[in-house]
């Protein structure tokens, strides 16, 4: 039986949805692209499959997830966000601001997932006036996804970049540690730790403002 908070209010209905345990993780996955169960069984170290095959079951039954098969030679099935799922983006983006503020550098023993990193650090980076409206490829971890710089935001989305200004290649660990104050940029290109391919100024100005040091409060 679905929980309910019997209270017609706005927040206790949207809960009732999206708040058990893993549903948010489970959504922040999908804002980028459809995923196979495998993927997300790898994303998110700590879910069992029942779990997962529940969290999943409850979207596609309240219309915020649908399944579908990929055309061949993949013939995968993936699932992905459904048309009623579009304001979570945007419940998302919130949680990940405010949860920036929290976060802190990577403890040792905590899995850095590339895709919500990236996500976190392009809506909470603000591009000043004049930067250039580009697209950029980012390869993080084993993520390959794409950076469309435009009107003063971030927009990143799954898959290789079209006609990129620049490709970056890093760590997910190499990123948070730059967006904590826990390295230094110039340091990381030196050491190889960040790779610029394609117009390096454009690269590295995107870097700059994307790995611009987080103000943590949880004093970690």
């Amino acid at each position: 039986m679905a929980r309910t908070y019997d209270q017609y209010c706005a927040v206790a209905r949207a809960l009732e949805t999206v708040g058990e345990r893993w549903t948010m993780l489970v959504v922040r996955e999908l804002l980028l692209g459809p995923r196979r169960f495998t993927d997300l069984m790898e994303e998110l170290p700590g879910i069992s499959t029942n779990v997962l095959a529940t969290r999943l079951k409850d979207l596609e039954d309240a219309g915020l997830v649908r399944k579908r098969t990929l055309p061949p030679p993949a013939g995968s099935t993936v699932y992905e966000l459904g048309d009623n799922a579009a304001g979570l983006g945007y419940v998302a983006a919130a949680m990940a601001a405010w949860g920036m503020t929290l976060l802190g550098p990577p403890r040792k023993t905590e899995h850095v997932p590339a895709r919500s990193l990236v996500l976190s650090l392009a809506v909470t980076t603000v591009l000043p006036a004049g930067f250039e409206d580009a697209t950029f490829e980012l390869h993080v971890d084993d993520e390959v996804l794409a950076l469309r710089a435009e009107h003063g935001c971030l927009a990143p989305s799954q898959g290789p970049a079209t006609a990129p200004a620049a490709v970056i290649t890093a760590t997910a660990r190499t990123l948070a540690g730059l967006a904590f104050g826990a390295d230094d940029l110039d340091r990381s290109l030196v050491r190889g730790l960040i790779t610029i391919e394609g117009d390096e100024a454009a690269g590295g100005s995107l870097l700059e403002h994307l790995t611009t040091p987080r103000v943590s409060a949880s004093g970690r």
